[in-house]
């Protein structure tokens, strides 16, 4: 359960900062690189907290969440963009 609340939410965090950068300046590595910064920084984080730890795993999970979220806005991009 605890693994799906970090999917839910890197890819949603993924896809936020996406909508707040602009087209023209990458947008896909921008909003990637900020999504594993953060999630590197939490794990950090984490790893000061008691009965908590800072996971290598937990931040490839997190980091592979928000790059799918990403394939699957650019993926909705392209066909969008062929219908037209």
């Amino acid at each position: 359960m605890r693994k799906l609340t970090h999917v839910r939410f890197f890819g949603l965090l993924a896809f936020l900062i996406y909508l707040n950068l602009p087209e023209r300046r990458s947008p896909y590595l921008l909003s990637g690189g900020f999504t594993a910064l953060f999630a590197f920084t939490d794990e950090i984080h984490q790893a000061f907290i008691a009965e908590r730890n800072g996971r290598l795993m937990d931040i490839m999970l997190d980091v592979i969440s928000g790059v799918i979220v990403l394939f699957l806005i650019y993926i909705w991009k392209i066909k969008a963009a062929t219908e037209k």
